[in-house]
């Protein structure tokens, strides 16, 4: 594997300036049920909002050093981890879509950053770090070596700010989507993708019960998914069994069956709002399978 990032034991010291990192492992407490969770959550991890679900995730893997490798992969640079579990070099115009660097729970505002070096993308390697200050968030790729690269860069965006305008070196761009495309050769200066942010509505609670809702424990859930179209019902295609395997209750994905009596919960998802809904509803159930076990609970 080339690249700084080549194994777990070495993964704090490739992602520079990471006290948050470090911090996060060592306040990872017991974990229920790992296998599981990487099973059905792994390809949800580039879809929560709150990156700190997502670094917290990797966190609990620690006692597993392939599972957490891998996680840690599509934290920064934000690929895909080969076949062998490692970081193969990128093909020629890869996207990285990196995560944020968790926050730092003394200083929750303050400016923060990660960088890999020497990530290999086709004939070619760069430097790449990712930063949030209160302006906005941040990638800026170097070429580090080699030859010409060409990549193409997704921003994050934090659970509670949106990215309102997106700037290519400093040229404000048309959509904030993404991914842009970047060409880098030797000698050119460092390529940045700047994303204004702004806070976000976020109405739905993170307060976790400390038992499962008897309606739920009883009857499990339903999803609506009566107003959404083909796109976003392909989108949502496992989660249910993925919720179902995690929280071990009757998940089903349902088409407005609001007249059928239900002793279970029902979460309907909205047209203009599904990806937000989906994401908290995700970021709900990690939290909960991750949060250490109650009185009397088992593993």
């Amino acid at each position: 594997m080339r690249g700084v990032v080549r194994d777990a034991v070495g993964l704090a010291d490739a992602v520079r300036g990471a006290s948050q990192w470090r911090r996060a492992l060592s306040e990872c407490g017991a974990v229920r049920g790992t296998a599981a969770i990487r099973g059905a959550l792994t390809a949800a991890l580039d879809t929560i909002d709150p990156e700190e679900d997502a670094w917290r995730h990797a966190a609990a893997c620690l006692a597993e050093p392939g599972v957490l490798l891998g996680l840690a992969l599509l934290l920064l640079p934000g690929v895909e981890p080969a076949g062998n579990g490692g970081l193969e070099p990128l093909a020629d115009g890869a996207v990285l879509a990196p995560a944020l660097p968790p926050r730092d729970g003394a200083d929750a505002w303050g400016p923060r950053a990660m960088n890999v070096a020497g990530l290999a993308v086709g004939a070619g390697r760069v430097h790449l770090e990712v930063r949030e200050d209160p302006d906005g968030v941040q990638v800026e790729v170097a070429h580090a070596g080699g030859g010409p690269v060409r990549l193409a860069v997704a921003l994050p965006e934090p659970d509670d700010r949106a990215v309102r305008v997106v700037y290519v070196d400093w040229l404000r761009q048309d959509e904030t989507s993404g991914p842009f495309p970047l060409e880098l050769r030797a000698g050119d200066e460092p390529r940045v993708v700047f994303g204004r942010t702004a806070p976000r509505d976020t109405p739905w609670t993170r307060e976790l019960p400390a038992l499962l809702p008897e309606g739920i424990r009883r009857a499990g859930m339903r999803l609506d998914v009566a107003g959404l179209d083909a796109p976003a019902r392909a989108e949502l295609q496992g989660l249910d069994a993925a919720l179902a395997a995690l929280l071990d209750v009757p998940v089903e994905v349902v088409e407005s069956r609001a007249g059928e009596p239900f002793a279970g919960v029902r979460l309907r998802l909205e047209p203009d709002s599904w990806r937000q809904e989906r994401n908290a509803i995700v970021s709900a159930t990690e939290r909960f399978v991750l949060r250490p076990p109650g009185p009397g609970e088992g593993r």
